[in-house]
């Protein structure tokens, strides 16, 4: 018998819970001890792919791969990425039953940007829970300290008979509900803006995809941030706030201000500096034709993305959200965090890809902090370009000790 949906999140949580290192025999044994039906190898290869992009709630395999849901912008593989930090908020959650409208009373126990985790408690809470089966209900979510609703889709995670307590998993359908959720202090804030696109009209697509570009980058790294913060701050004192568009300018060249959590803007300007650095250097250093150029650099940025550095980047950051704490009278509750597989990955597949996107060379892109010199990281291990004009003269190969042994192009 196929495995479930909830035998596969169920699956998930185990594998994630022994820190992405069991076999697929640990947790297939782990499901059936707890009452689960086992999962496919499909099933296990999709959990690995999950880790690598830096996920933390279960995503079905179609939603990641094919995007099929109503909002491919707000879908569950955008939602699932943010961290959810521990909560304790009141709620309602009010819904839609064969009976008629049915309001119930529970905590929010668990909150990110896109989803939280409810717990009901009650008879009705048990029906409810029934209700659902595998299915998704819409409902209505209200935060009873501050009046705030939020439509939500309601999924269940977990039910204890005994004690009546019913666990619900509540994603967010609008990306605007970020600004509605009940928050701590927010870390300090600057602003961020982005030049792109030179003069002259250019097609919706390429304006779209620098829009997407920043998104990436930026709340890629909120989220690496976030997961620093896990550890650094586990009582959620403060947090780190979204980014809001100040203002954005439609004639060419595009302009964009940013507004965005201090440490998040410097970690993608330091990644940006660093990057731009590498390309400088090679378009310095290759001396050939201008159209050749741009093709040989394609050619050589998969070597430049895998020089990325995690550790120092996340090291960097680790410092300078320890100083953000203590700015606002926080102690960090560790000198270092322990997990930072996670925060790598995102790095390294979500927040270093959109940078380089950012700033090719073809887009004329210019990411600057007003006000602000540039961060010293050197977010890369410095890839060597050879110069293929500064290469000795092709000989005649009618004499072996003049031959050239070896490939003439630079590391990639």
């Amino acid at each position: 018998m196929a495995a479930t949906r909830v035998d596969a999140e169920a699956g998930w949580e185990i594998f994630k819970g022994g820190n992405f290192g069991l076999t697929r025999e640990d947790v297939n044994e782990a499901l059936v001890r707890n009452g689960y039906g086992p999962i496919s190898d499909r099933t296990f290869r999709h959990y690995h792919k999950l880790q690598r992009f830096g996920y933390d709630y279960y995503i079905p395999i179609n939603q990641l791969d094919v995007k099929t849901l109503d909002n491919p912008f707000w879908d569950q593989a955008v939602r699932g990425r943010y961290t959810p930090l521990p909560a304790r908020l009141d709620v309602v959650l009010t819904t839609v039953t064969e009976a008629g409208v049915e309001a119930l009373s529970g905590t929010m126990v668990r909150l990110s940007d896109g989803e939280g985790v409810v717990r009901l408690v009650g008879d009705a809470a048990v029906q409810f829970f029934s209700s659902l089966e595998r299915k998704e209900r819409t409902a209505e979510l209200l935060f009873t300290d501050t009046g705030e609703r939020i439509v939500c889709t309601a999924q269940r995670l977990s039910l204890d008979v005994d004690s009546q307590v019913a666990t619900v998993r509540v994603a967010f359908t609008d990306a605007e509900a970020v600004d509605q959720l009940p928050s701590p202090p927010a870390l300090d804030v600057v602003v961020l803006t982005y030049e792109s696109l030179g003069p002259g009209s250019h097609p919706m697509t390429v304006v779209v995809e620098q829009f997407y570009w920043l998104f990436q980058a930026v709340e890629g790294m909120r989220v690496v941030c976030q997961e620093i913060l896990r550890e650094l701050d586990p009582a959620g004192s403060v947090v780190l706030p979204p980014a809001r568009v100040r203002r954005i300018s439609h004639q060419s060249p595009m302009e964009i201000d940013l507004e965005t959590a201090k440490t998040v803007a410097f970690g993608v300007w330091a990644i940006w500096v660093s990057y731009q650095g590498v390309s400088t250097k090679y378009w310095e250093r290759i001396k050939t034709r201008e159209e050749a150029m741009g093709l040989r650099w394609e050619n050589q940025r998969s070597g430049v993305d895998r020089r990325l550095m995690p550790k120092r980047i996340l090291d960097w950051l680790v410092d300078r959200l320890k100083s953000d704490l203590r700015d606002k009278g926080v102690e960090p509750a560790v000198d270092r965090p322990k997990n930072t597989e996670r925060s790598a990955n995102i790095l390294r597949r979500q927040v270093a890809p959109a940078i380089s996107e950012l700033a090719s060379p073809s887009e004329n892109g210019q990411l600057t902090l007003p006000g602000f010199e540039p961060p010293a990281l050197n977010a890369y291990s410095q890839p060597r370009f050879k110069d293929p004009e500064a290469l000795p003269p092709a000989q005649p190969p009618d004499d072996p000790q003049l031959v050239e042994s070896g490939p003439v192009e630079g590391d990639t």
